[in-house]
């Protein structure tokens, strides 16, 4: 039998995984071997008359729901490996691997694809559906039918090369200087980590939104390092004037007067600069979004008392004059030099996890083509956004963040 992939999905697949054997082979006949973490399909498929028939195998195995550094599970263990694996890999992009590694520690099921054949179109077919609706990340031995070259390699849930044994990547450009691997120290999970989870979960299900243990944690607050005031503040004289040209209030040619009569040009983003030039209907809707952003920077300059409700639209007009980035005949540069007393780390990385958690429930849902109603996923994707930058996520610059669940 040739072991033609392995999916690894945060969620259990093994319900769906039968029903999709059962749709996409005419009448198989299944043998289910189960035991408490493991369940393997058999069955084949006839070549046609006197061409004998191609014989499948298909196993899952699943762990608890916890975090992985205290799993003790083989697939934990597997796991652990695999992520040692990765960091090995050379010339692979940093972020590839940071990124690969943050997957894997969510994954709770591995499903590994065995077909006495190198080729099935409906072994193909049942491969792509299930990475797409479980979400998950394929690990491909060399020349698969369902990988991409002659190298192990990991493929994300559309089939894209994320990583292969070279360091080559779909997804991942290499970008600035490798991480010396061997000088990195061992992951630590901290008591503060376990805790503010712990308190997060248990908010967003009393909310009666859903939500799962294996996302990993936040930063630390022994490692976090956040943006300090001017980086922060000047962010937000930027993002409000901005919002001015998103909702009309000023022209993109007022706004660049402004951005020059006060030298704020090195402030600005090439992202803000393009909808400067060019500020269509269409981008204006998107940068009327910032106002979160701004709402949320401004709670971490200890300008709004808190952020509010996940479900509830910022409302910039509750900042009074005084206190906003900008203000009418007022040289925003006062506004940047001040020392601002920023929130402590615990309050940032409170917020930053429990944003995470909320953004996850909502890409879940969106997926099931549900909505919810109790927290809005505009307003959840922005505040994310915003506590991503403060907490330096993957050190990535403003116009670079991601929002990954």
């Amino acid at each position: 039998m040739n072991n033609l992939c392995t999916l690894y999905s945060s969620e259990r697949i093994e319900e769906r995984l039968s029903e999709l054997i059962r749709e996409k082979f005419s009448n198989p006949d299944i043998k289910t071997n189960k035991s408490s973490n493991r369940q393997i399909f058999n069955f084949s498929k006839k070549k046609g008359l006197f061409k004998g028939k191609t014989n499948f195998q298909i196993s899952t195995r699943f762990r608890d729901s916890i975090a992985l550094e205290l799993d003790q599970s083989d697939l934990a263990k597997n796991l652990q490996g695999i992520k040692g694996f990765i960091s090995q890999i050379p010339s692979a992009p940093p972020i590839g691997i940071k990124n690969l590694n943050t997957i894997i520690e969510s994954v709770i099921s591995e499903t590994a694809i065995l077909c006495s054949e190198n080729d099935s179109v409906e072994l193909f077919e049942l491969v792509k559906i299930l990475s797409k609706e479980k979400e998950c990340i394929l690990f491909c031995q060399s020349d698969s039918f369902v990988g991409k070259g002659s190298f192990p390699h990991f493929l994300s849930k559309e089939l894209q090369l994320l990583l292969d044994v070279n360091g080559n990547s779909e997804i991942y450009p290499p970008t600035g200087p490798l991480v010396d691997m061997e000088e990195q120290e061992e992951t630590k999970i901290f008591p503060d980590q376990i805790e503010r989870k712990r308190k997060n979960i248990e908010f967003i299900t009393n909310l009666g939104v859903p939500t799962i243990d294996h996302l990993p944690f936040v930063e630390s607050e022994n490692e976090v390092e956040l943006r300090n005031s001017k980086e922060i503040a000047s962010r937000a004289v930027i993002l409000a004037i901005i919002n001015l040209v998103a909702f009309s209030n000023i022209s993109e040619q007022g706004a660049k007067g402004i951005i020059s009569k006060y030298s704020l040009d090195q402030y600005v983003t090439l992202d803000e600069l393009d909808f400067l030039n060019n500020p269509t209907d269409e981008l204006k809707n998107q940068m009327s979004w910032k106002c979160e952003a701004i709402w949320t920077l401004c709670w971490a300059l200890g300008i709004v008392e808190n952020l509010g409700q996940a479900n509830v639209l910022a409302d910039l007009d509750q900042i009074g004059s005084e206190k906003y980035p900008i203000s009418q005949g007022v040289d925003p540069n006062d506004f940047i030099k001040k020392e601002h007393l920023i929130r402590s780390k615990k309050e940032i990385l409170d917020q930053n996890d429990l944003y995470y958690r909320l953004n996850w429930a909502c890409v879940n849902e969106r997926l099931k083509g549900n909505e919810l109603t109790d927290v809005h996923p505009g307003v959840v994707y922005e505040r994310q956004y915003a506590l991503n930058w403060l907490v330096n996520y993957m050190d990535q610059e403003w116009d670079e963040v991601t929002c990954d669940t």
